[in-house]
């Protein structure tokens, strides 16, 4: 659900390429694949024969690029609302197949702490947050950990995704406009750059997933996602700067940002990797050259 979302549509490429009979619902864009689906999130959600399906993967969400414009209405019913109410729709039908969703480190909010958070300091984080997209996203977290300490006659399975990278996502978000910039020798205009993130390639993201997917033995529950580079964004920048041989000099502090609160945002994996070690195939330096 959400097949041309940045994660989605590479989530499916691989589906496919596996082997995978895979149907992907679009709001807007024109099925590609003969079995694709138009579907409207707001009025759409019990025209779906879920049971004909063994997996469900909702990839849709919206709020989180650099810059955004969207209506807090549309963030709270994309990361909040309907997740829940696909969630209670699968109960009510008695769905017997397995369904994923996805969280954000966001959610962890302003804290001054500088350890790792477990996926239970994430449930219970009381700290404040900036915006819609993390609201929305701690409140989608809290349902799940709730609903799983319930009997439900499906897997669910709640992935908490740090920063997810890649050719093809939104160009005002971090990287890509960074190196936009760059290319195009023009200054780009950053915070000041002390605050610590995580960052998991979109290949290397994709390939995990299909991992615990096809890991049987995973049980359902909220797990925090491994990242490829854990640095502040200044550290991130100059490491860019570096790999695209630029001369630009970059303006740290002509950017204001409401996120700059979360002075560290770094996910404890241990939970996940008890089951799955993570081994990325792609590095820091390949995945920046791809944009």
């Amino acid at each position: 659900m959400g097949g041309s979302s940045f994660l989605g549509s590479y989530l499916s490429k691989l589906l496919v390429s596996e082997g995978w009979f895979l149907v992907r619902t679009f709001r807007t864009e024109p099925p590609s694949l003969s079995q694709d689906i138009l579907f409207n999130p707001d009025t759409d959600l019990s025209d779906i024969d879920y049971h004909a399906y063994d997996l469900i993967v909702n990839c849709i969400s919206t709020g989180v690029q650099r810059n955004g414009r969207e209506e807090n209405r549309g963030i709270y019913f994309a990361n909040l609302v309907f997740p829940i109410l696909l969630i209670e729709h699968l109960k009510t039908i008695k769905y017997r197949g397995s369904i994923i969703l996805f969280g954000s480190y966001f959610e962890i909010g302003n804290t001054q702490h500088s350890t790792s958070f477990s996926e239970e300091d994430i449930v219970r984080s009381h700290d404040p947050l900036f915006n819609a997209y993390a609201v929305s996203k701690r409140l989608q977290t809290q349902y799940v950990a709730q609903a799983l300490g319930g009997a439900l006659p499906f897997e669910l399975y709640h992935f908490i995704l740090p920063t997810i990278y890649g050719k093809g996502e939104n160009s005002q978000r971090l990287i890509p406009y960074l190196i936009e910039k760059l290319k195009s020798n023009q200054i780009p205009n950053l915070t000041g750059g002390t605050q610590v993130r995580q960052y998991l390639y979109v290949k290397n993201a994709i390939a995990y997933i299909y991992m615990m997917i096809e890991n049987k033995k995973i049980p359902a529950d909220i797990y925090n996602l491994p990242a490829d580079l854990t640095i502040d964004v200044k550290g991130l920048a100059i490491q860019i700067k570096s790999i695209l041989e630029s001369q630009i000099e970059i303006n740290f502090g002509g950017y204001e940002s409401g996120d700059t609160g979360m002075k560290r945002l770094v996910l404890n994996t241990k939970k996940i990797e008890k089951y799955a070690p993570y081994c990325p195939a792609f590095s820091f330096r390949q995945s920046i050259l791809e944009y």
